[in-house]
């Protein structure tokens, strides 16, 4: 997996995402001048659509758009699941060495 990020990502490769790069840019500079209060959002549909266009090569994505939606969910599942304490098994370590079957 890590060859295949490093070659899919790479400086050979890069020219190929400019074009996605200036697509989100563009769009992600008209939504911040037509609502400015909302830059986090915008800001949230630009990288997640960037993502997207270059992983997926699906098109650009609107606010509100139940993909983003998902994805901003997931991110911020795992957030969770890394603060320390999350998990019963981090308090009371004992309970690590019970079988589940």
């Amino acid at each position: 997996m890590r060859r295949g990020a490093a070659e899919a990502f790479s400086k050979a490769t890069a020219p190929k995402f400019h074009e996605f790069q200036a697509q989100e840019v563009i769009q992600l500079a008209l939504e911040i001048m037509s609502e400015p209060m909302r830059y986090h959002d915008h800001f949230l549909r630009f990288s997640t659509s960037l993502v997207m266009s270059i992983t997926y090569g699906m098109s650009t994505l609107e606010l509100g758009d139940k993909n983003i939606d998902n994805i901003m969910s997931f991110v911020n599942d795992v957030a969770a699941s890394m603060i320390p304490g999350a998990y019963l098994v981090e308090m009371l370590p004992w309970i690590r060495h019970i079988p589940s079957r």
